[in-house]
């Protein structure tokens, strides 16, 4: 496409593309302001619903830009501050002078300004400096703001609290290596406590054990999730001394779902766990990691004393002589389809793994796809509920990703209409089953290999599959529902039977700002003499 494009020209046709991608961003948050402001006009009487006439627009942006509610609600507050807080900056950002990213940081940076003269003035003021700044970071970008809003209004400045009030425990997504990464920050306390008695955990198996010793930190850290303050040793030596000791409760204390197909399965029962897949060869290395833990107190030490393994290049391979004919390209083999097995939410189990749950007693049972009548009754029996939780994965909504066991069980067609059957059967998390239900105009079809087809009031039809069929193609999930009976008309009423908010969205969201620019004002009092 570029072949015959110098560098430089190069260069300008990425600018160029920036700028129309820019003006395209604008355009479209142009489009999600009206799009809210209209929903919000017709929707009067939702203010203080628990699915509000925001939800209802959030969701019908999150199916046409395939993403989560949370950020659909993130889209809109961003697109309203664009219309009614900062037009100059708009106009920027039309004229793809400024990026979408920045427009984001400068919506969270600005979102505790109240007063509609400071924030005029911060249009002013921003508009003239953002293009003067030149090409500075992000992270540049959000200190210029953050001094412009000091200027300006002190209160409205994001201040960063003490670590203590932030502290947390996350878990990242997975990277599909079978391992997924986690952090935190926690009080000093609570981390000494932590790590006095992780390191104990991982001291506490026989010298046979094939684990590292940070292995057997991470083990006993899940192990501790898990409710258990003994690590369990994995030497199986029958004289083992630590074998005394009391399971760690890992694969008992908390269920988890592990869903794979049965050539995968077949490979893990017939597979002989090789120790050095799961937890690799004791190193000179590791077991100088461990004397080094012994002596030291702290424990970043250990994370510093990791070696890296040399990794060989790959050989060039020759390139052919000019007087040699060229040899035909092979047609490529097909590659043989790899074992799969997935814990929903997060990632692929590697083969070895999966092999090593089953041998310390994961329970396996096949997936059962329910037969037979419709159930008499509007909750599902335990084995249905069960089997669309599996089937569905997530919340079947267009775009939205929460987990099935966080979810409603909804009727597709409402109940007594529609049947309690897997086929009429789907997940909804709270949010969509509420806008599904009480708002207006929308509408779902549900086909029996479990394809469900949402229609939004604006017409536009969004189709998804089952999670399972996504990720296991062969497989047959398909559940003929009975025919449902012609449900009644909407009653015009439905609204008043919404759950309610006891504040609404607007009160909940002036109140947060109220409180934290108090907390900011008072951290700026000097103190008392």
């Amino acid at each position: 496409m570029f072949e015959g494009l110098s560098a430089r020209e190069l260069v300008d046709v990425i600018t160029a593309r920036a700028r129309s991608s820019a003006a395209a961003d604008a355009e479209k948050y142009a489009a999600i302001a009206e799009l809210a402001r209209r929903r919000l006009r017709d929707g009067v009487e939702l203010e203080d619903a628990a699915a509000d006439a925001t939800d209802g627009a959030a969701a019908e942006i999150g199916a046409a830009l395939n993403i989560g509610h949370g950020r659909a609600l993130g889209e809109i507050e961003i697109a309203t501050m664009l219309r009614d807080t900062f037009p100059r900056v708009a106009e920027l950002f039309h004229g793809g002078l400024v990026t979408g990213r920045r427009v984001w940081i400068l919506a969270k940076r600005t979102d505790l300004v109240v007063d509609p003269d400071v924030m005029a003035q911060l249009d002013r003021v921003l508009a003239d400096r953002i293009v003067g700044w030149g090409p500075v970071s992000e992270w540049k970008f959000e200190q210029l703001v953050d001094a412009e809003i000091a200027r300006i209004d002190p209160a409205a400045v994001h201040r960063v609290r003490e670590q203590v009030r932030d502290r947390d425990f996350v878990v990242g997504r997975h990277d599909g290596s079978g391992t997924v990464a986690y952090w935190g920050r926690m009080t000093g306390p609570d981390a000494a406590i932590a790590v006095t008695q992780i390191r104990r955990m991982a001291r506490s198996v026989c010298p046979d054990d094939p684990r590292t010793l940070k292995q057997r930190r991470g083990d006993a850290h899940a192990a501790l999730m898990a409710g258990s303050t003994v690590l369990r040793c994995l030497c199986e030596n029958p004289d083992c001394p630590a074998a005394a000791e009391v399971d760690d409760a890992a694969a008992s204390s908390v269920s988890i779902h592990v869903i794979t197909d049965q050539a995968t399965l077949d490979t893990a029962l017939g597979a002989c766990v090789d120790e050095s897949d799961l937890h690799g060869p004791r190193t000179v290395e590791g077991e100088l990691d461990e004397i080094l833990d012994e002596v030291e107190e702290d424990a970043q030490h250990d994370a510093d004393t990791r070696t890296d393994d040399h990794v060989e290049e790959p050989p060039v391979p020759d390139e052919p002589s000019p007087d040699e004919p060229p040899v035909p390209d092979e047609p490529p083999t097909p590659r043989p389809t790899r074992p799969l097995a997935i814990i929903p939410g997060h990632g692929v189990v590697p083969p070895p793994l999966l092999a090593e749950l089953i041998r310390r007693g994961a329970t396996v049972k096949p997936l059962v796809t329910p037969t037979g009548d419709a159930e008499p009754r509007y909750r599902p029996s335990a084995a249905t509920d069960h089997f669309v939780r599996l089937r569905d994965l997530t919340c079947r909504a267009p775009g939205c990703d929460r987990l099935a066991e966080f979810t409603d069980i909804d009727h597709t067609v409402p109940y007594p209409a529609g049947p309690t059957h897997a086929g009429g059967l789907k997940c909804d998390c709270r949010k969509h089953h509420l806008i599904k239900t009480f708002h207006a105009g929308w509408s779902e079809e549900q086909l029996p290999d479990g394809t469900v087809i949402t229609t939004t009031p604006t017409g536009h039809t969004y189709t998804t599959k089952p999670g399972i069929t996504l990720l296991f193609p062969d497989a047959d999930v398909t559940t003929p529902a009975p025919r449902p009976t012609r449900p009644p008309p909407p009653s015009p009423y439905r609204s008043m039977m919404m759950p309610r908010r006891k504040r609404t969205r607007a009160q909940a969201r002036a109140d947060r700002i109220k409180a934290e620019r108090a907390q900011n004002l008072h951290d700026d009092e000097p103190p008392p003499f």
